[in-house]
């Protein structure tokens, strides 16, 4: 009996995340004018990392598309040190009114956050999964996020593309979200070298910059960040 609880704790530990992430796709309200749009987001996400840090939130990575055809216009990586952390932010009232707020910009049926599992070899549609078990420093790193066309069928040839990125001696980690139209992957590397894109069409890729919540740029059309601030 001992060892099957042991066995038991050891496959569990092996299957347990260093964080816990929401992978967050967001679509404008449409009575909402873009510039306003735009405009609320960047307010919006010194929100986000005013209300988290210190309590739990390690990264905050939003990216604003290019807002053309059926993208999403707003996509994010929020990583918690752990759901119980997430949980205790979302649960006070400032906590709650942020997360209503994110209504005053986005339609409430189809924007979501999806919660990754640990990547076990194979993948499914309308599914997140995360590569790395043991990384939560995005911080510290070099991330690119990329939006893929959904063309594809064969998701057991897709995995196995997944799983070969390991083999990366300047990865860290890689998270990707695939939905019927796209997949989109947010990738951590060691060190500012090129990345080379899963084999899907490429709709839109971009380096994060790193900037601290006090001196961000206006963010636009195709830009987002990697706060940098204290956890």
């Amino acid at each position: 009996m001992k060892s099957l609880i042991f066995i038991s704790l050891l496959l569990a530990s092996s299957s347990a995340l260093a964080s816990h992430n929401r992978f967050w796709i967001g679509y404008k309200k449409e009575s909402l004018a873009t510039d306003k749009f735009l405009n609320g987001l960047n307010v919006f996400f010194k929100e986000t990392v005013t209300l988290g840090a210190g309590k739990g939130l390690v990264s905050y990575q939003p990216y604003i598309t290019q807002m053309k055809g059926d993208t999403p216009d707003e996509i994010a990586l929020v990583t918690y040190e752990n759901e119980e952390k997430y949980k205790a932010i979302r649960g006070t009232p400032e906590g709650k009114q942020y997360g209503e707020r994110h209504w005053d910009f986005f339609e409430k049926e189809k924007s979501k956050s999806t919660v990754p599992t640990l990547f076990a070899g194979t993948l499914s549609n309308n599914g997140a999964y995360e590569l790395s078990s043991d990384f939560s420093e995005w911080q510290g790193n070099v991330t690119y996020v990329v939006l893929y066309k959904n063309q594809t069928s064969d998701l057991a040839t897709l995995a196995q593309e997944f799983e070969s990125l390991k083999k990366s001696k300047d990865l860290n980690n890689s998270i990707i979200l695939i939905t019927d139209k796209f997949v989109y992957e947010y990738r951590s590397m060691k060190k500012k070298s090129k990345i080379t894109p899963l084999a899907l069409p490429v709709v839109e890729m971009k380096r994060l910059p790193g900037f601290e919540i006090g001196n961000f740029p206006v963010t636009g059309f195709g830009e987002g960040i990697n706060f940098r601030f204290s956890k």
